[in-house]
């Protein structure tokens, strides 16, 4: 293996983390419970300030994540293809596809977003400086996708029934993820239902 080969696992393997951190820092800051975040502020925890920003923010949050994970993804996979094909000549863009796909699912997805959905609350203040930071740095991007994400919606939107009312089954549901997160008892749950 060259200099060259030696840098380029180097920066895949770079990438593979720097995926894990933003899949993991996406599903740890939308699961966090925002009562118990509510509760980590008044008691003055770490970042819990910040985080309260990013999960109020959530949409800029969201889409400074996606983005930074499609930039380390996008790039991992081109130097991949750049490494496998200087090994094994024609073939290492099929290997590099094979390679690439399994580890970044594996070690870049799903095990980073099982490990946050676990703790949840304790990675998303341990990421929340870091996502921060990165949401600062992206801001343009973010913003120009931002309006992008608009005027289609508004597109896609026109004609269309959106009207935002809440049924009662909706009140329901409500009532239901309250009681099972713990924030509503079995007596105010009865009694919310009963009216």
């Amino acid at each position: 293996m060259t200099t060259k080969n030696i840098i380029e696992l180097f920066v895949m393997i770079l990438g593979i983390l720097l995926s894990a951190f933003f899949s993991s820092s996406e599903t740890a800051i939308t699961s966090v419970n925002k009562f118990k975040l509510r509760q980590l502020e008044e008691k003055n925890v770490k970042n819990a300030s910040l985080l309260r920003k990013l999960v109020d923010d959530s949409q800029n949050t969201i889409t400074t994540i996606l983005v930074g994970n499609n930039i380390v993804n996008i790039v991992t996979t081109t130097i991949a293809a750049l490494f496998f094909t200087d090994i094994f000549g024609a073939a290492g863009a099929f290997i590099s596809t094979v390679v690439v796909t399994i580890t970044v699912l594996i070690f870049g997805e799903i095990t980073p977003k099982l490990a946050a959905q676990i703790n949840s609350e304790k990675m998303a203040l341990r990421f929340s400086k870091a996502i921060y930071i990165v949401s600062i740095i992206l801001k343009p991007t973010v913003f120009l996708l931002g309006l992008f994400t608009k005027y289609l919606t508004k597109k896609l939107s026109d004609g269309a029934d959106n009207s935002d009312k809440v049924t009662e089954e909706d009140l329901k549901t409500i009532v239901d993820v309250g009681e099972e997160q713990g924030v509503i008892n079995n007596e105010e749950s009865e009694i919310i239902n009963n009216v």
